[in-house]
């Protein structure tokens, strides 16, 4: 099983790799109303819970040494 910090760096990351994709995908193509619809619903439906798993993964890591 996955250290705890793994699990929310690795949902930190998969929300941040999607969102990356989604506005190059857009970039790709401005005036696509699909592209645009889709990377609007990203933000908006998982802001809270990207927001949740940085304020943990940040939380945790105020714990280790360097």
């Amino acid at each position: 099983m996955a250290q705890p910090i793994r699990r929310n760096a690795g949902g930190v990351r998969a929300y941040s790799d999607h969102l990356r994709d989604l506005m190059s995908q857009l970039a790709a193509d401005p005036l696509n109303e699909q592209k645009s619809i889709a990377l609007v619903t990203h933000i908006v439906e998982r802001r809270e819970s990207a927001a949740q798993l940085l304020e943990k993964l940040q939380s945790q890591t105020l714990g280790i040494s360097c």
